[in-house]
Formats: structure tokens, C-alpha cells, sequence
């Protein structure tokens, strides 16, 4: 029996390589994940934070698909029997995950990945992109290693988004 939805926020960044400021470039790319997942009434229910690590294939598209992953992979976990309701500010995430874009050979293991997570759980999981300035905590959680250089309590997130 379904018990209820869940919202599911999440966020990759990256520091390093071309995608970072101009002192970094000269690194190697560093990826971040960061997700929360509320209640419909805005309660969060769990936040976490990854440090992906340096590679040079880490990209900004991997650390938004290892931040769902690793979001899905808590859920299955622990709220196996929810509605999901996935959002995040990527476009090409959310369009892969519903199937309208297609993925190249690079991040098609991920969302295979993703989708055989997703498939577990029996009440649906769907996919909305929203924009960056709504997904603001998922945002926070995916620099909180690198700004806190911990995972922080949740209201520690809050109080920095104010």
C-alpha cells in the first residue's frame, strides 16, 4: 500500500577542470553530489552529501546523475513504498530520465543505472525539471563538503539559504 509522496531534490557540481573558476582550471575535475527529500508538507525527511572525487571524466552531468543514484539507492532503502517525485534544475538529466532526450555512450550506464533503482520502487517515480532558484537546498547539500567539509544538520542548510 502506498504511503504517500516523496520529493526527491537533487544536484551535482564540480570544481576544477574547464567547468571551474579561473584559478582552478588548471586542475583536475572534482564532482559533487548533494539530495533531500521532503515530505509534501515541506518537512525535510533526510539530506546527504557526496564527495565524488577528482577524475577526468568526471563531468557536471555525473554529478547530477551519481546525486539521483545515490538518492534512490537511500530511498529504496528506507522509503520503499512511496510515490516519488523527482526534481532537479538539469534539463538533460530530467529529459533523459523520462526518455525524451537521448544519452550518449558516456552517461547511458548511469541512467541505465537510475532507471533499474527507479524501477523498484512499485508506486512510480516521475521526473520535473525546476529551476535552479527552487532547488536551492539540493544545491547547498551538493557544495556541503566543500564549504562545511561535513555533511550539516539540517538546520544549518536552512539557515544559509536565508
Amino acid at each position: 500500500m502506498v504511503q504517500g509522496n516523496l520529493n526527491v531534490f537533487c544536484d551535482g557540481s564540480i570544481t576544477g577542470g574547464h567547468w571551474g573558476k579561473k584559478s582552478e582550471k588548471h586542475t583536475t575535475p572534482h564532482g559533487w553530489s548533494g539530495w533531500v527529500v521532503k515530505r509534501d508538507d515541506d518537512i525535510v525527511v533526510h539530506h546527504h552529501a557526496i564527495d565524488l572525487g577528482v577524475g577526468s571524466n568526471m563531468t557536471g552531468n555525473v554529478a547530477e546523475y551519481m546525486a539521483l543514484r545515490s538518492a534512490l539507492k537511500w530511498l529504496r532503502d528506507n522509503h520503499p513504498h512511496f510515490t516519488l517525485k523527482v526534481y532537479s534544475d538539469s534539463q538533460l538529466i530530467i529529459n533523459q530520465m523520462k526518455g525524451t532526450y537521448s544519452v550518449g555512450a558516456k552517461l547511458l550506464p548511469f541512467r541505465e543505472h537510475c532507471l533499474a533503482l527507479a524501477a523498484t520502487f512499485p508506486y512510480g517515480v516521475t521526473y520535473h525539471w525546476i529551476p535552479r532558484e527552487q532547488n536551492r537546498y539540493a544545491d547547498a547539500m551538493s557544495k556541503a563538503l566543500q564549504t562545511w567539509k561535513r555533511i550539516p544538520t539540517i538546520e544549518e542548510v536552512q539557515e544559509s539559504l536565508i
